[in-house]
């Protein structure tokens, strides 16, 4: 895999499936430069990257296949199950993308990857915190429109 960050933008070749630390660069990024709307929600987040979610996760989301669920956004006071944080902060939130159902998500669209994490965090972020879809439909698109002209 072969990474560079250019202007806040890390191009990616992959000749096999991103890997978890390559994700997790890319979900940084995209965090980093969240749109104004989404910035609060997500200082001091810590992102993990899990193959798929926890059954426990599954079952009180009540999400039948273990490939339509794409990222879980908690804040910190919320118990993620199946998930151990990595340090005791008491503030700030936590962001988990699931690699597979992702990565399947990415084969069967074609999309971009990086526009395509763009839209699960954004999504995830949004949603968790009452955007409507309306909203979150917007905000995805001045982000990927932000993301175009920056180049």
């Amino acid at each position: 895999m072969a990474q560079a960050l250019e202007r806040r933008r890390i191009v990616m070749n992959f000749s096999t499936a991103p890997q978890p630390e390559d994700m997790h660069a890319v979900v940084s990024v995209i965090v980093d430069s969240l749109p104004a709307e989404l910035e609060s929600f997500c200082e001091d987040m810590e992102i993990f990257i899990e193959e798929f979610a926890p059954r426990e996760i599954l079952d009180e989301l009540e999400v039948e296949s273990e490939f339509d669920l794409l990222a879980v956004y908690r804040a910190s006071t919320e118990k993620i199950p199946g998930v151990v944080a990595k340090n005791n902060k008491k503030h700030g939130c936590h962001l988990i993308v699931f690699r597979r159902p992702v990565l399947d998500l990415w084969c069967d669209t074609g999309e971009d990857f990086q526009n395509l994490l763009r839209n699960v965090v954004i999504s995830e972020v949004a949603q968790a915190n009452g955007f409507s879809d309306e909203e979150i439909e917007a905000i995805c698109a001045a982000a990927a429109e932000a993301a175009a002209s920056a180049f």
